[in-house]
């Protein structure tokens, strides 16, 4: 049992060892308030639904009031496809019945990434944005069209309260609750040894 939970750890170890995860936020104002804000890790396609979007997204937050401001809150995105090279854009609807999105590159954003055995670890930057700025981005419908930017009612902006580009630290948000390499394999030696007490 002994040599079973130490093969185990290993290979747990080994498949978090290089994990990549990017943190992000999405600011609006009251015109945008339960807006869905979804993260992608590729230029959007052609997407027949809201579900098919969030299929393809690696991550997503509707964007809601939180003290003076409305926005996603600090948000985590982890997974295969978040990786140190990945370029990511920004997709947001009105509802659940949004018949189009809008989307627009997070420009310089980068996943932070942890490889203790090739020393590549890569500190990441986190990404900021208005949901006013990427309304005026690039519209498609569900069914493949594509239309121009500035959605009408919006906000627009210069609307005040929007939190701006580069505001870090609107907060309040609920996060993702991704676990850090770091606590999964603690995680994993903890269970471990709890196991193996248990036992004797």
């Amino acid at each position: 049992m002994k040599k079973l939970v130490i093969v185990l750890s290993m290979v747990v170890a080994a498949g978090v060892a290089k994990a990549a995860i990017v943190d992000w936020a999405v600011n609006g104002a009251a015109a945008q308030d339960g807006y869905t804000v979804y993260l992608l890790t590729s230029a959007p396609g052609d997407y027949s639904s809201v579900s098919d979007l969030a299929g393809a997204s690696v991550a997503n937050a509707k964007i809601a009031k939180s003290g003076r401001v409305y926005t996603t809150g600090d948000q985590k995105a982890s997974g295969d496809k978040v990786t140190k090279d990945a370029d990511f854009y920004f997709a947001i609807i009105s509802g659940d019945d949004a018949t189009s999105y809008t989307y627009l590159q997070a420009e310089g954003m980068t996943a932070m990434v942890y490889d203790p055995d090739n020393q590549e670890s890569s500190p990441g930057k986190y990404n900021s944005a208005t949901a006013a700025a990427i309304l005026g981005g690039t519209t498609k419908d569900f069914a493949g069209g594509t239309g121009g930017g500035d959605d009408p009612g919006t906000g627009g902006g210069d609307d005040p309260g929007t939190g701006g580009g580069d505001d870090p630290g609107t907060g309040g948000g609920e996060s993702g609750g991704v676990p850090e390499p770091t606590s999964g394999i603690l995680l994993m030696i903890g269970g471990a040894a709890l196991a193996l007490r248990r036992r004797r």
